[in-house]
């Protein structure tokens, strides 16, 4: 491989990106985050809210309900765009 190449040959870029995809498949982050595929403008995703507390059981029992607890996510369009010498494409 030529020094002229540097990052640009596709052979790194693609063994870069790789060993990303290895990476995050081993990472923690993967067990936290949740994948949410949409073709909607919003989406309300509802959770319910944290259980009572124990108490010791004297008399009978007293009912509580569960607080609801929700996040609306928006979703928006976002874009980047990268001019690229005409002398690149044509050399790639």
């Amino acid at each position: 491989m030529s020094a002229n190449k540097g990052l640009s040959s596709r052979a790194i870029i693609g063994s870069f990106y790789n060993r990303l995809d290895v990476a995050q498949e081993a990472s923690w982050v993967t067990d936290l985050g949740m994948l949410f595929q949409t073709d909607q403008e919003s989406e309300t995703y509802k959770w319910l809210g944290m259980a009572p507390a124990m108490r010791e059981w004297v008399g009978g029992r007293h009912s509580k309900g569960l607080r609801e607890n929700g996040i609306t996510i928006e979703n928006k369009k976002f874009e980047a765009t990268m001019g690229v010498p005409v002398d690149w494409m044509r050399r790639d």
